[in-house]
């Protein structure tokens, strides 16, 4: 009887290692597939982190370009404002040099007409101080060009 006994608890006791070892076994499995299934979702997740870090590069590379743009935009106005400013100092230098070699004309076209009778000689030379006059505006107009294009210059040369 002792033997049965045994026999019997050891059965018992192997029946319920083969459950126990079956039970652990599929909670093994089941701890295998949650780990399988975390391991996605972290995948998933660095793959939203990586997707979102190129957005934000994305983002500050097109703000940064709208920024410098603005800039260029700031500086190109700014140079533009200079050359008009520049150019209308010329033209203004350029009006009145023009207005005074007028005036130096009228007058002395006044004091001849004045005191001498209108002859060939005269009118001779009114049209050589008017060519004179009309040289000296093409010179002016010249001065006036290269002083626009040193203008240039020297605001490329501010912008480097």
């Amino acid at each position: 009887m002792k033997n049965q006994l045994r026999g019997d608890l050891m059965g018992k006791y192997a029946a319920e290692k083969d459950q126990l070892i079956h039970a652990y076994e599929e909670n093994i499995s089941q701890l295998k597939v949650d780990i399988d299934v975390l391991n996605k979702e972290v995948i998933a997740v660095k793959e939203c982190y990586i997707a979102v870090c190129r957005e934000k590069d994305a983002l500050e590379a097109t703000l940064r370009k709208e920024f410098e743009q603005e800039q260029q935009k700031k500086k190109d106005q700014t140079k533009e404002q200079a050359i008009q400013e520049v150019e209308e100092e010329w033209q203004r230098r350029l009006d009145q040099a023009v207005e005074e070699t007028t005036k130096a004309i009228v007058e002395l076209k006044d004091c001849t007409s004045q005191t001498d009778p209108v002859s060939i000689s005269d009118e001779t030379s009114r049209q050589a101080m008017a060519k004179v006059a009309e040289e000296h505006k093409l010179q002016l107009q010249e001065v006036l060009k290269e002083k626009e294009k040193v203008a240039r210059e020297t605001l490329r040369e501010l912008e480097r």
